[in-house]
């Protein structure tokens, strides 16, 4: 194992959290104190960042470090389940957009409270928001689920089915640290559903689909006339 993997390990676990805090205190500062191009400035950001991290990742298969199969780079071993279940999430969160387009009021503004700061408000804004959700997909579950589970599964073999899915999850939910409490276990909880996926199907493909696709569902429930109404009530 080089030490490639193990400055990943660490990044992923324990630099990528709080830097990840620091990242969004400062930016609910800037836009606290007016600088409204800062939210852009931390899209941009977040995107090379994520552009590196998913370098890294495919650098330890192109090194031969970890095989394609072990890190999910692989088509589904079975279409047929993988289609059935990112159809199935997918129908579930179109249902959950209309939900939340009429109601939710109170759930919406928990997440606002949470990570508000980072919900895109121009039109700019939504449509760079929308690569950051596409690259988080790709960056996130290469990292959390290809990667962290190889190094896992590669340094604690004694570690059973269950338990590799709880330990990357709740490691990905450490990530999210600057939502606090409930943004940690919200994505953590979520996480493990993205472990099921990818181990159901054996590839990435599906769980990469569905956390971009869960991400991107933001932008049509969170409009600008919905922004609107949450901040006036």
């Amino acid at each position: 194992m080089s030490v490639l993997t193990h400055l990943v390990f660490i990044y992923v676990c324990v630099v990528m959290p709080w830097v990840g805090r620091i990242k969004y205190a400062r930016l609910k500062t800037d836009l606290e104190a007016g600088h409204n191009e800062a939210r852009l400035r931390f899209y941009w950001r977040t995107l090379l960042q994520q552009a590196a991290l998913t370098l890294a990742v495919i650098a330890i298969w192109g090194f031969g470090i970890a095989s394609r199969s072990a890190l999910g780079l692989v088509l589904p071993q079975e279409w047929s389940m993988t289609t059935s279940l990112v159809g199935t999430v997918l129908l579930g969160m179109v249902a959950s957009v209309f939900i939340f387009r009429r109601a939710g009021t109170g759930q919406l503004k928990r997440l606002m409270k949470m990570a508000g700061a980072l919900i895109p408000v121009t039109s700019l804004e939504r449509r760079v928001f929308s690569g950051l959700a596409v690259g988080a997909g790709i960056s996130e579950e290469l990292a959390f689920r290809g990667f962290l589970l190889f190094y896992l599964n590669h340094y604690f073999p004694q570690l059973n089915y269950l338990l590799l899915g709880l330990i990357s999850s709740l490691i990905f939910g450490i990530c999210h640290i600057y939502q606090g409490w409930r943004g940690i276990l919200l994505t953590a909880l979520v996480g493990f559903s993205f472990f099921f996926i990818y181990t159901a199907t054996g590839s990435l493909v599906a769980p990469v689909l569905v956390h971009a696709a869960i991400d991107l569902r933001l932008l049509l429930i969170l409009t600008p006339a919905r922004l609107h109404s949450l901040q006036e009530a």
